[in-house]
């Protein structure tokens, strides 16, 4: 979902995916400011800005009466999708290693008590 901006010209827009609008103001910033990354290695006119509600947005550059301003925010949705899922694949990837380390704390935990109970061999002479 795109949330226009107020501002001279054009100004810009908020990338707000659908199940983010209980997010937290500092992953929304990061979402967007994460957009603006990805949109100025396609074109150097993107910039990050901030709205009214001091909230990070995608501002755009160079916007003549020949620009076609649906295929401008598509080109911001098409990437805004992109960015959301290597997030929310970097969150996965989070969550697994966070388990993955307490599985290996618990593991060690586990073998180090089964050590202190185990008997200990004595040698048959």
């Amino acid at each position: 979902m795109l949330m226009m901006m107020c501002g001279t010209g054009l100004g810009g827009v908020r990338y707000v995916p659908a199940g983010w609008e209980d997010a937290s103001v500092d992953e929304l910033n990061s979402l967007n400011r994460q957009l603006v990354d990805t949109l100025r290695v396609t074109d150097g006119a993107f910039s990050c800005g901030e709205g009214e509600d001091g909230l990070a947005c995608v501002r755009f550059g160079m916007v003549t009466a020949d620009t076609d301003v649906d295929e401008l925010l598509d080109l911001v949705v098409s990437a805004g999708k992109e960015v959301e899922e290597s997030s929310r694949a970097l969150t996965n990837m989070s969550e697994v290693v966070k388990k993955g380390e307490y599985s290996l704390v618990s593991f060690k935990y586990t073998q180090k008590r089964a050590r202190k109970r185990a008997p200990v061999p004595v040698p048959l002479l």
